[in-house]
């Protein structure tokens, strides 16, 4: 085979391989994840009952920064703020409450009750509480962007939703209050799914509907490593082919 011939049989199958990359959409992508109930290494192991740590400071309205798993460049972060009045659970100020419960079983520790809720539980459990009027956690997302995220979607999972415990994620593009907010999802399973909420809302705020849970995680899709080489040498091979046909002309 010439070398023209060989080279515009790479280029061919380049140009193909970008093609059909861009017809797989999400089936080429991975799973990152932001984890709430590892924050700085700072886990409970529950013995005999509930468990947790403030993970936020110790006045004022504290925001703590999550980073994604695996970490992305540039980096894709979200901001955890508690908002809500205060009680005697949480004191003069209201605090972020991480649990990261673990039971003892005959085969080694099992996850318990995981995830972010507040101080302000009148039942002590350190969860976002339905029995108390507008206390929520707001999730601060007006930093991820698409890409390197290659959706605009998110999902999500909660904790603690023993006895029909209940949970409404909400969207909004105001600070510290939910004047005006969407109700985006609701229900009561342990996972969740948020349609086109990046670029479109700052803050997703999570409450409680019935008695009480927790926020455990965030997930988002990214292209797998594999496929971005490929994408990238699909593109330079449709740009050089287009460049051929220019020449020639």
């Amino acid at each position: 085979m010439r070398p023209h011939y060989l080279r515009s049989a790479i280029f061919g199958a380049a140009a193909l391989s970008a093609v059909s990359l861009a017809g797989t959409g999400a089936a080429q992508a991975d799973v990152v994840s932001w984890v709430f109930y590892n924050h700085s290494g700072k886990n409970s192991v529950i013995t005999g009952g509930p468990g947790g740590t403030i993970i936020d400071g110790t006045s004022g309205t504290q925001s703590v920064t999550f980073s994604s798993t695996p970490a992305l460049n540039p980096a894709q972060t979200v901001t955890l703020t508690p908002f809500g009045p205060t009680n005697s659970k949480s004191g003069p100020t209201l605090h972020l409450y991480q649990k990261n419960g673990q039971y003892p079983t005959t085969t080694g520790l099992q996850p318990g009750e995981q995830g972010i809720g507040l101080t302000n539980d009148p039942t002590g459990q350190g969860e976002i509480s339905a029995n108390v009027i507008n206390s929520f956690v707001q999730v601060d997302i007006s930093r991820l962007s698409s890409p390197p995220l290659n959706s605009l979607n998110l999902g999500f999972s909660m904790g603690s939703l023993p006895g029909g415990d209940q949970w409404a994620v909400y969207g909004t593009n105001t600070y510290g209050n939910m004047i005006g907010a969407t109700l985006l999802s609701a229900g009561g399973t342990y996972t969740g799914a948020l349609t086109n909420v990046i670029g479109t809302w700052d803050y997703l705020d999570v409450v409680a509907t019935k008695n009480n849970v927790l926020l455990s995680t965030i997930t988002a899709t990214v292209p797998e490593p594999g496929s971005l080489v490929l994408l990238g040498t699909g593109l330079l091979g449709l740009g050089l082919v287009a460049r051929r046909k220019r020449r020639r002309a």
